[in-house]
């Protein structure tokens, strides 16, 4: 989406919403931790709830798949928007 239709403006079409639904939420590298990092985080303070499903625990996201220990600040902004049930 960011890519279409630039960062901004992706950030106010997911704010626009009552639910964003993720299917297989992973993180693969640092850009995209980075990235879903602060596209998810505006619409979230904005009242978005963000409902996903993964194979990984939101606080294992990006284990042993890079160098997630130099993005934990990013790893646990996203964990903490999710309770795992």
């Amino acid at each position: 989406l960011a890519g279409v239709f630039g960062f901004v403006e992706c950030i106010e079409l997911l704010s626009d919403y009552v639910l964003l639904c993720i299917d297989e939420f992973e993180l693969d590298d640092p850009g995209n931790t980075t990235l879903i990092s602060r596209l998810l985080s505006a619409p979230v303070e904005r009242g978005v709830s963000v409902a996903a499903t993964s194979n990984t625990l939101p606080e294992q996201l990006g284990e042993g798949r890079f160098a997630a220990q130099d993005f934990m600040r990013e790893i646990n902004t996203l964990a903490s928007m999710f309770t795992t049930v």
